[in-house]
């Protein structure tokens, strides 16, 4: 990880995380992203040159420019890559340094007490952040600043699931919006043929038997953190040198 980080703008801190003009993603609208449909039967999302890279976690990633410090930043858009990076290994999402601290907008955790059980896991979307670096969170997130936060200290925390678009299968087309999509569930056939039609942008993980706190100082740390969920097995994409897909241009 780099020494510079945070980046600066302006005089204002840039997170890690945060994206710049000068990378804005290809997403769906990648002229290279196409849906492949088999003889055999199935589809899945694929890049016409597609990489080892472009696969991770069982699941094809929209591909996005690395030029961090380029033109102007978005502080309420997420780079894909480092969102990915920062989340799966627990480093902090404003300096990429170790992180001890998760943080989360007062309004998305009264959200999840609406509609969740006692118990039920806390899903982030954010990685966390470092004790020092907690400030500048609350100041440069827009969610953070206007919402007011929490600092949430749980047992343990896990990736068990990816952030993405989905399309449809029969028409190539993609719905609206960014979902939530898991790694693992009581279907794993149903949910195979879901992540084979998903575009990631992002990791999600889940935070469990947390406590609750208002300042970072009771927090004791992120929690240990539990090997990522695995996908369900995709053995039913044939390789394209068999020649048995056909492309579906999107």
């Amino acid at each position: 990880m780099s020494e510079r980080n945070p980046l600066v703008y302006r005089g204002v801190p840039v997170p890690y995380i945060a994206s710049w003009d000068s990378e804005t993603p290809a997403g769906t609208t990648s002229p290279d992203l196409i849906l492949r449909r088999s003889d055999a039967g199935g589809s899945w999302l694929t890049y016409t040159d597609e990489q080892p890279t472009d696969r991770q976690y069982g699941v094809l990633w929209t591909r996005v420019p690395w030029s961090p410090g380029v033109g102007r930043p978005h502080f309420a858009g997420l780079h894909a890559i480092r969102q990915r990076m920062c989340l799966s290994r627990g480093r902090c999402q404003i300096c990429a340094g170790p992180a001890d601290l998760w943080m989360t907008p007062a309004t998305v955790f009264q959200e999840y007490l609406d509609i969740c059980e006692p118990g039920t896991p806390f899903e982030s979307h954010n990685p966390p952040v470092c004790r020092s670096c907690a400030p500048t969170a609350a100041r440069s997130c827009p969610h953070l600043n206007h919402a007011g936060y929490l600092f949430l200290a749980p047992r343990t925390w896990q990736i068990t699931a990816i952030s993405g678009a989905t399309a449809d299968p029969r028409t190539g087309t993609f719905a609206d919006g960014t979902h939530t999509v898991p790694l693992s569930g009581p279907d794993p056939a149903a949910l195979a043929v879901l992540l084979r039609l998903t575009l990631a942008k992002g990791l999600v993980a889940a935070l469990t038997d947390f406590q609750v706190h208002s300042t970072p100082e009771q927090c004791p740390g992120l929690g240990e953190r539990l090997a990522p969920v695995k996908p369900p097995v995709i053995a039913t994409i044939p390789h394209q040198r068999t020649r048995t897909w056909k492309p579906f241009p999107l």
